[in-house]
């Protein structure tokens, strides 16, 4: 008998036999192809695109797929929003070690999107993640202790640890965060130079809430930072005032129109005054103060037609990221 045959299978199987092994050999090739493929129609704002391309990803059980789609379903893009779907893609890739995936399925927990409302089993994803040294985990922990749902039981001093540790990797909102710890002195004591280190950091990266810090600490306005004060310099505060308002900080939007009002850190003009308190009120922002001031001054139609012009026209310089976790929330949010 036919040695090939004996072995069950004849001369005719070995092309199909290697054919098959061709293309398990392509597999990676061709499942890379598809999520670089999901990531530029994602990044292209094509997030329905995105989803096609990375759907068979999931189904093959590819963990970094199984997180995109995950925030997909999470974040309502491309896709109906269903935090269900979203903790059943979670779930998986956070049990593989995916550390996003174990920050994003704590975060789910921590909010009972989707799943029960769960703190600590939000807490132990997050420890999860922080231990793999992942910077939105170490955040995540710290927000957990700094900020809990019960006020009384909060741990400043614990949180800003890991706050340090995000931080040190360069996490925009570790960094802030821990600046407003050595900025109020919570769970520490005050300290004005490693605030403005920690804000500055943050903020030139482009996080507007660190910017609108970076003008409150230059403002003068706060001047209990012992032992080692900030200088104050308004012109500056109003530089940084003026890119957070450029970046969309709703507050520092107000700043900017009473600045430009008040001439604080900058000349006068009621037009820039009257186009920032626009810009503000179209994004649900009010000021009492403001509006006091603003009905204190005269000013002509002809103004008041030129700062609208400016506020149609004007967008944001950029929109800050969407945050894998969200802010710590304070007792009067």
């Amino acid at each position: 008998m036919d040695r090939h045959k004996r072995r069950g299978y004849s001369q005719g199987m070995r092309p199909i036999l290697a054919l098959t092994l061709l293309l398990l050999s392509f597999a990676p090739f061709m499942a890379t192809a598809d999520f670089e493929a999901g990531m530029r129609a994602y990044e292209a704002g094509d997030f329905a695109g995105a989803l096609a391309a990375w759907r068979p990803l999931v189904e093959a059980g590819e963990t970094e797929a199984r997180y995109r789609v995950g925030k997909l379903y999470e974040e309502g893009k491309g896709v109906a929003r269903n935090y269900r779907a979203a903790a059943e893609l979670y779930r998986p890739a956070a049990e593989s070690g995916h550390a996003l995936a174990q920050v994003a399925l704590g975060v789910l927990y921590q909010e009972g999107w989707g799943v029960p409302k769960d703190r600590h089993l939000a807490l132990q994803w997050f420890d999860k993640a922080s231990n793999q040294g992942n910077p939105w985990g170490q955040y995540a922990v710290g927000v957990w202790l700094a900020f809990p749902g019960d006020w009384e039981n909060r741990l400043p001093a614990t949180g800003s640890f890991w706050f340090e540790l995000g931080a040190k990797q360069g996490l925009a909102e570790a960094q802030y965060e821990l600046g407003d710890v050595f900025f109020s002195g919570d769970g520490t004591r005050p300290n004005g130079k490693l605030a403005l280190y920690w804000y500055r950091k943050a903020a030139e990266q482009g996080y507007p809430r660190a910017m609108a810090g970076m003008d409150e600490i230059l403002s003068g306005a706060f001047p209990r930072l012992e032992g080692d004060e900030v200088e104050t310099d308004v012109r500056q505060s109003f530089v940084w005032t003026l890119k957070a308002a450029n970046h969309g900080h709703g507050l520092s939007q107000l700043g900017a129109a009473h600045d430009y009002l008040v001439g604080r850190g900058v000349e006068k003009d009621i037009v820039e005054a009257l186009k920032w308190r626009a810009i503000a009120r179209r994004a649900g922002t009010v000021g009492e103060v403001l509006e006091k001031r603003i009905s204190q001054t005269e000013f002509t139609r002809a103004q008041v037609a030129e700062a609208e012009r400016r506020a149609a026209a004007w967008r944001p310089i950029a929109v800050w990221r969407k945050p894998l976790v969200p802010p710590p929330r304070y007792p009067s949010d």
